[in-house]
């Protein structure tokens, strides 16, 4: 992989974070145990007014909002949010593409993330509960799980009436993380 560049995201990005994060919830998502399928994250889905506007709405930059992307030779490889809360930071859109995974680009867009996060307050994620490699990418990080939080179903309007997901939160301390890389570091 040439250079990945980490910069602020735009809403101009949607589409390509939409190309970008469709086939990794198509792939991890699906979940037997609520009937959630593959075709539940068909790029008929991914396209819908609902899912684009939430992801653009993820791409916006304020005082409390922050948006990374990594784009290497012109494509974008990953994303990343960041979103101040009044009681902690959660993150949001975090996902590298298959390619681009093990060299670093994760690390560097949470690095470029945490930049933002400049009070002392958690740090939360959440994972759907299939999605075992980030969670155990959390866990290696430091991240715990937040058990009192259980099991959070979601439902995207997209899905037929009863369809949901399970998802799991985990949160940390900056001071308990073991990522040791900067979002300048190759």
């Amino acid at each position: 992989m040439n250079d990945v560049n980490i910069r602020l995201a735009t809403p101009a990005d949607t589409s390509a974070i939409l190309a970008l994060c469709q086939p990794i919830y198509a792939e991890v998502y699906p979940n037997a145990k609520y009937g959630l399928k593959p075709e539940h994250f068909s790029k008929a889905v991914f396209e819908t007014q609902n899912t684009t506007s939430y992801f653009a709405s993820m791409l916006e930059n304020s005082d409390f909002q922050r948006a990374y992307v990594a784009q290497s030779d012109g494509q974008i490889v990953g994303s990343i949010a960041i979103q101040r809360n009044p009681d902690s930071y959660a993150m949001h859109m975090f996902y590298v593409s298959p390619d681009s995974r093990g060299q670093g680009v994760g690390k560097r867009l949470f690095a470029k993330a945490l930049e933002f996060a400049t009070e002392d307050l958690p740090i939360r994620g959440n994972a759907a509960e299939t999605n075992q490699p980030a969670i155990d990418m959390y866990l290696r990080w430091g991240f715990h799980l937040v058990a009192e939080d259980g099991i959070e179903l979601r439902h995207w309007p997209e899905w037929p009436e009863g369809v949901v997901n399970g998802y799991i939160s985990l949160e940390a301390n900056k001071a308990d993380l073991r990522v040791l890389v900067t979002s300048n570091e190759a």
